[in-house]
């Protein structure tokens, strides 16, 4: 395994305060970046999707209340152990659609 070679003048700071390691030398597949805060693009990525969440959660209240309220009050008598599956299905599906969107769309 080859050594890494870092100095001080390795390190930058992006226009967030992003830290970035420059290029590892001499690394077995070639250069990687340590980075303690995702680049500014991924963080504007996750903002939008973090908003269209906000949308998509908002669209039940808003075209059919009545509905959602029933639907809230039925899951709220659910058991811990049916909400944590529930939860765990949810979990298991968005990351296979997001693995999906990046391998084929992305």
């Amino acid at each position: 395994m080859a050594a890494l070679r870092r100095s001080a003048s390795d390190w930058s700071v992006t226009a967030l305060g992003a830290v970035k390691l420059a290029p590892y030398v001499g690394a077995a597949h070639g250069p990687h970046f340590l980075s303690l805060t995702a680049q500014p693009y991924r963080m504007s990525e996750l903002f939008a999707a973090l908003c269209l969440v906000l949308v998509i959660e908002g669209l039940m209240p808003f075209l059919a209340p009545k509905s959602w309220r029933e639907t809230v009050t039925k899951v709220a008598q659910f058991s811990d152990g049916q909400l944590r599956m529930v939860g765990l299905i949810c979990i298991v599906a968005g990351l296979v659609s997001y693995w999906l969107t990046t391998q084929f769309l992305g």
